[in-house]
């Protein structure tokens, strides 16, 4: 009697209670603690305004919001973008996943540009740095570690572009394209938020 061999296990995908995939799971738990990162510093700043007898201190001005405005429309405009391709990849429309997605990293850029631009400007016109105060190491802080997840997500949505011209990420493989769509909208709130306290507020 020959002897059978044992039947291959079958995978299928991991099924959770939300009935989200782990790997979607794992991305929201990340989301979480970029925002409590976040969170913990923008209340650390709202402090330290708020105890400063007078804010902005003694020799600076408030931050110009004119190139921050146009900065924060890209930034949003890069988000419908980002929505619309992962829309349009669910619905198999490669072609406009490629442009889509190709100008959400276009528009990313352009808003890291303005931001270098206005950093050039603080520093040899305003002669604000994040050595010489609170007002300026606040800032920086808040606003460099925002642009370094914009780089971050940037650099996410250049390897999901390459994976989706390689066939790799397509509508019924859409894990990673979701989480590289939150992740951006992260990014997104993060900075309308940032905007609000640094341009908008009334000193």
């Amino acid at each position: 009697m020959s002897a059978t061999s044992p039947a291959l296990p079958v995978h299928h995908k991991a099924k959770t209670n939300t009935g989200l995939s782990n790997g979607l799971i794992g991305v929201m738990c990340f989301l979480v603690n970029e925002m409590a990162l976040f969170g913990s510093l923008i209340f650390m700043y709202l402090y330290v305004r708020r105890a400063a007898p007078i804010w902005p201190p003694v020799g600076y001005k408030s931050f110009d919001w004119h190139l921050p405005t146009v900065n924060t429309v890209i930034l949003l405009s890069s988000g419908v973008t980002m929505h619309f391709a992962f829309q349009a990849l669910r619905r198999g429309n490669m072609r406009s996943v490629y442009n889509l997605l190709i100008l959400t990293i276009v528009l990313g850029v352009i808003f890291l540009g303005g931001q270098v631009y206005e950093y050039n400007n603080l520093i040899n016109n305003e002669h604000l740095t994040m050595a010489v105060g609170i007002y300026g190491a606040t800032f920086f802080m808040l606003t460099g570690l925002h642009g370094i997840h914009v780089t971050g997500g940037v650099i996410f949505l250049l390897i999901l572009l390459f994976g989706i011209l390689r066939g790799k990420y397509t509508k019924d493989n859409l894990m990673i394209p979701h989480a590289a769509t939150l992740y951006w909208h992260f990014v997104d709130a993060v900075w309308v938020v940032l905007f609000a306290l640094f341009y908008l507020t009334v000193p």
